[in-house]
């Protein structure tokens, strides 16, 4: 290890317990002390980069690999960088519920969804890339996640196989465009494809009057495909709500393009919403709020679709 990358972890490490404690701004102060950068090549050199704890937000403990970006921002701060998608699981998934997280990655969202369901519902995980989904595997056997089904494959248009590229800097950004140059250095992998109407058919989607099924796809760009490959999943109930990723520039690399992915959504009865997390002081947990339709102009966005939304608000 490196002198500066020594001084980096003794920093990280010690202010530590006040990241954990900080209702928000823990990023920030992370990448103050010299762990918060995404393109901070230094750790690679952490020869043992591991790290196991307790996400007390989740009730799951965790794998988290300093080495990566998005595993210093979670094991610092205590609790997982994406709150928007943790926010939508608690407010949308009840006891019995269903949750399919498309592009599960190392499985956190998946690990909330089986603790919010609990023993009479269901959640259906679909990672690709090898090393992330022993990860995935990992957190659902160290915190007997037995409600969860975890298949290693990708949700697409069709079946089949397709490469992935695998980006060394962090886990959560493996794709099946044809890997652009922002990217940086990555592996390719050969994987399996299917359809979300293939593999989700034996879903029972009679549920409760409270209970919803929850769809979250966050793909790199092939949410589009994802869509086309369960039309007859999606007609199937208006109890589905579905958060999804839609970066446009991505989409245009897989072949659609955002306009075509919301007239699919469109022509499927969906309404599109764009969740945003207010936070008030002392909050730990934000309020969200739905704004109706999809702007112009973003280069990167979160959408909530769903049908009959008059409740979701």
């Amino acid at each position: 290890m490196n002198a500066q990358l020594a001084v980096k972890l003794f920093a990280c490490d010690l202010m530590r317990p006040a990241m954990r404690l900080a209702p928000r701004g823990a990023i920030r102060l992370l990448t103050v002390l010299g762990g918060g950068r995404q393109n901070d090549t230094d750790w690679n050199a952490l020869a043992r980069s591991y790290r196991v704890f307790y996400d007390r937000s989740l009730r799951a403990a965790v794998i988290a690999d300093l080495r990566d970006w998005g595993g210093r921002w979670h094991y610092y701060p205590g609790r997982y960088y994406d709150p928007l998608n943790q926010t939508i699981i608690r407010k949308y998934l009840t006891s019995g519920g269903v949750y399919i997280d498309i592009g599960a990655n190392v499985g956190i969202h998946t690990l909330l969804a089986s603790r919010v369901v609990g023993d009479q519902g269901r959640v259906y995980a679909f990672e690709p890339a090898p090393r992330t989904f022993a990860f995935l595997s990992a957190h659902l056997a160290m915190n007997g996640c037995k409600n969860v089904t975890a298949k290693q494959c990708a949700l697409t248009d069709e079946a089949g196989v397709a490469e992935l590229a695998c980006p060394h800097d962090h886990l959560g950004t493996a794709t099946l465009r044809r890997a652009p140059c922002e990217v940086g250095a990555y592996d390719k992998v050969v994987v399996a494809t299917t359809t979300g109407d293939e593999v989700l058919g034996e879903i029972d989607l009679n549920l409760g009057s409270r209970s919803r099924v929850v769809v979250k796809i966050d793909v790199e760009g092939y949410e589009h495909r994802v869509v086309q490959g369960m039309r007859s999943f999606l007609s199937q109930s208006d109890r589905i709500v579905v958060s999804m990723e839609i970066t446009p520039a991505w989409l245009i690399q897989a072949g659609s393009s955002k306009e075509r992915l919301l007239a699919e959504m469109q022509a499927l009865g969906y309404e599109a919403y764009v969740p945003r997390l207010i936070w008030r002081w002392g909050m730990f947990r934000p309020v969200m709020k739905l704004f109706p339709g999809v702007p112009e102009g973003f280069g990167q966005i979160d959408a909530l679709f769903a049908k009959g939304t008059a409740d979701l608000l």
